[in-house]
């Protein structure tokens, strides 16, 4: 009895190791990258929601981006500690003071759609459209004003530098944002007066050779072989800065892409028919 009790969970427990072997695979398979990049980033976009401003100040902001090509949804990541200190740095570097800021950062972004059973997002394919673009918002809280035109230029350079291009495995010390040929517009936006202010922008596109794991991976599929690792490269921004005083709330939407022509579309498509909602 003994021996058909053992023969019997030896079967059962190799039948569920093949099982679960066989989830993980298939969970993995490339084929499936759109519909793991879904549920992971949901869950992610709902843990960091919960803590986020435009939750906590009651705000929404829509955007149509599955018709224009973008993951369905915006994105939430917080990182209140690493935007204070990256404010605090700017200040005593460039005007000698010294700064204790405790600023609070919201980022809630988009970028390119998978097309069916794709094993990576367009995201990495320099031919297409949306190479290396992203679409969204930002919110910075406790400035005690309306950004400066380079409080402003901030805030990109540090989701760029600290937040996207180390999360596909860019070194630190390669890693590049600059801006040049930056101009400012008076603007009418989503119902507050701010400015409008375009850039063409270097900075490291998303081609990798992969060498090791990284967390964005589960968030663009795995990078298609390429011959370069993080190449500088011209690209073009745009960003509409408004500031709510009520609530102390810099608000930027933004776009960065390829190049301006392609911003111009994205603008005209996606950042023109954006709303924003008071739930308050």
């Amino acid at each position: 009895m003994r021996r058909f009790t053992r023969s019997k969970f030896s079967k059962r427990l190799a039948v569920g190791l093949f099982i679960i072997a066989l989830l993980i695979t298939v969970a993995l398979a490339p084929f499936l990258a759109p519909y793991r990049s879904l549920a992971v980033m949901g869950l992610y976009d709902r843990y960091f929601e919960a803590s986020s401003l435009p939750r906590d100040y009651g705000l929404k902001m829509q955007m149509p981006l599955r018709e224009n090509g973008f993951f369905p949804f915006l994105i939430n990541f917080q990182a209140d500690a690493g935007m204070s200190a990256w404010f605090d740095q700017h200040l005593q570097n460039q005007q000698g003071l010294a700064s204790k800021l405790k600023l609070r950062f919201t980022v809630e972004y988009s970028f390119a759609a998978f097309e069916p059973f794709a094993a990576h997002s367009p995201f990495y394919e320099p031919d297409g459209p949306l190479y290396g673009s992203y679409i969204g918002v930002y919110y910075l809280h406790g400035l005690g004003q309306a950004a400066t035109e380079e409080e402003a230029c901030l805030i990109p350079a540090f989701d760029q530098l600290k937040l996207a291009l180390p999360s596909i495995g860019c070194p630190p010390e390669r890693a590049v944002f600059e801006l040049s040929a930056l101009a400012g517009t008076s603007v009418r936006y989503l119902g507050y007066t701010g400015q409008r202010y375009d850039a063409k922008i270097r900075t490291n596109g998303p081609r990798h050779r992969r060498t090791s794991f990284q967390p964005a991976y589960l968030q663009f599929g795995n990078p298609p072989p390429s011959e370069v690792d993080y190449p500088v490269e011209n690209m073009a921004g745009r960003i509409y800065m408004f500031y709510d005083a009520v609530n102390d709330l810099n608000i930027g939407v933004f776009a960065m892409a390829k190049d301006k022509a392609v911003v111009d579309l994205l603008d005209e498509e996606i950042l023109s028919r954006a709303e924003i909602s008071h739930r308050r």
